[in-house]
């Protein structure tokens, strides 16, 4: 049940609102986003067209360094970086379109320098990846739960990779 100023809240809200058939059919649609747009004035993103002048989009970047690096890393795996690149770069083509020719070998060197700079940087900073995509919790755990100062939260989710740094590395030996 409502408490009494929670229904003269809402009262004043619909009488505030003027409503037109295609809101009310909105909000019959679906209450949540009728709320997120009417009350919070959330709307939904307009579609957003590629640049002919470049081919992938920054989380199109992100997601095949990523990609490429999580191959990498994973314990036990064998290849170089630069296979693993090569043979993703080619899933990429097949997944994305290009819009013009011309920019491939500007796209992959870009990519590759990105990677690089990667796998340098781990390797120069004394790193070790000791897993890639952890996932939390374990399994048959509703959630992890984590302690930041006063609270205590619920998570779940996974870490895109764990390192061992040098120094700690000493510790442990």
């Amino acid at each position: 049940t409502a408490t009494l100023q929670d229904q003269k809240l809402r009262k004043e809200l619909l009488e505030e609102m003027l409503l037109s058939p295609s809101a009310l059919e909105s909000a019959l649609k679906c209450p949540y986003a009728f709320y997120l747009e009417k009350f919070l004035h959330i709307r939904t993103p307009q579609a957003v067209e590629r640049n002919n002048m470049q081919w992938l989009a920054a989380n199109e970047i992100g997601t095949f360094c990523h990609g490429v690096l999580e191959a990498y890393y994973t314990p036990g795996q064998t290849e170089s970086w630069e296979a693993i690149f090569e043979r993703e770069f080619e899933k990429l083509e097949q997944e994305v379109p290009l819009p013009r020719r011309r920019l491939k070998a500007e796209a992959k060197e870009t990519l590759r320098g990105m990677v690089q700079r990667a796998v340098e940087w781990t390797a120069n900073s004394g790193r070790t990846v000791v897993m890639t995509e952890k996932h939390f919790p374990e399994e048959g755990q509703e959630s992890l739960p984590m302690t930041f100062g006063q609270w205590t939260l619920k998570m779940r989710g996974s870490i895109d990779r764990v390192d061992q740094l040098k120094a700690e590395a000493a510790k442990l030996a």
